[in-house]
Order: C-alpha cells, then structure tokens, then sequence
C-alpha cells in the first residue's frame, strides 16, 4: 500500500548518474525543499519517454519555488543516462536498482509484465509531491502503468506550495 497526502516521507538516498560520475542523492523527509517523485516502470519504454518527455517540455512549471524534480526507476543509472540523452529528455533520473524507494513509498508492483516474462521489483506509475518540511503533499499511484499521472494536478501542488 503506498504513502498518503499528510504522511511523512521516508528518507532515502538514490544514484544518480552525472557527468562526473555517479553520486548519492537524498530524497524523502528532511531534504529541505519541496520535491516531486516521479516513479515509472522501465527506462526507455514508450510511455515512460513520452510522460518524462511531457515534463521535460513544461519543465519550468514542475520546479516553481526551486521544487527538486526526479524521475526514479529500478533501472540502473547507466541505462537511465543513455535512454535520457536518446530523447533529451532533461529529468533528473535516480536509480533505485535495489527497489528501496519503491517498497518504502508502497509502489513495487511484482505483477508487471514484460512480453509475458514478470518483472520484480518494478514500480507502478506514480508521482509523489513532498512539502519542505517532508510531509507527503500530493500522491497519484496508476494500477495501469500504461497511464501517466495527471501533469497538470502536479503542478497545481507545487505551484500552491511555492
């Protein structure tokens, strides 16, 4: 089951992969701004790159009030960075490779399948908006991964939270 409007974040730290290598990011509670969490199944699929492309190309109002904007997936960082360069897509991505975030926010979705073959530890389509105080502001959790969250309730929270 995953977290609530109102719940306090876990705190976590995800990898990420920069130009100059990869790096520990924090997330969660007690990072001190505002974040939003967007968790998708797998890098490179089809809806993964059309909704990180959508964000990409509205980006400025996913990070009103200097909100920290991540794409978070099992993926390893790797892949993440030749799958965002690919598509320009300008998302920050965080590696959750050994699906921490996704059993601490309540989105491992063990059922997803690939071409038939089931795929562990997956994350089901979901977007978290953390408040700077780490408090839980704004959930959206698909059972369907082949649907994006609602961009626009998204940055309706982070503009309010500005």
């Amino acid at each position: 089951m995953s977290l609530n409007v109102g719940d306090r974040a876990p705190e976590l730290e995800l990898i990420q992969k920069t130009d100059d290598g990869l790096k520990s990011v924090p997330i969660g509670a007690g990072c001190g701004n505002t974040q939003v969490l967007f968790f998708y199944p797998l890098a490179g699929s089809g809806v993964c790159t059309k909704e990180m492309c959508d964000i990409t190309e509205s980006w400025s109002s996913f990070t009103a009030g200097d909100a920290l904007v991540y794409g978070i997936s099992g993926d390893n960082p790797f892949a993440q960075e030749l799958w965002t360069n690919a598509h320009g897509i300008r998302v920050p991505m965080l590696s959750d490779y050994n699906h921490e975030a996704v059993k601490e926010f309540g989105v491992e979705d063990d059922s997803f399948k690939l071409e038939g073959v089931v795929q562990v530890g997956v994350a089901q389509r979901s977007v978290f908006v953390i408040d700077n105080e780490g408090t839980i502001a704004h959930v959206e959790v698909s059972e369907n991964p082949g649907v994006i969250p609602d961009l626009d309730a998204v940055r309706k929270v982070v503009a309010d939270l500005a």
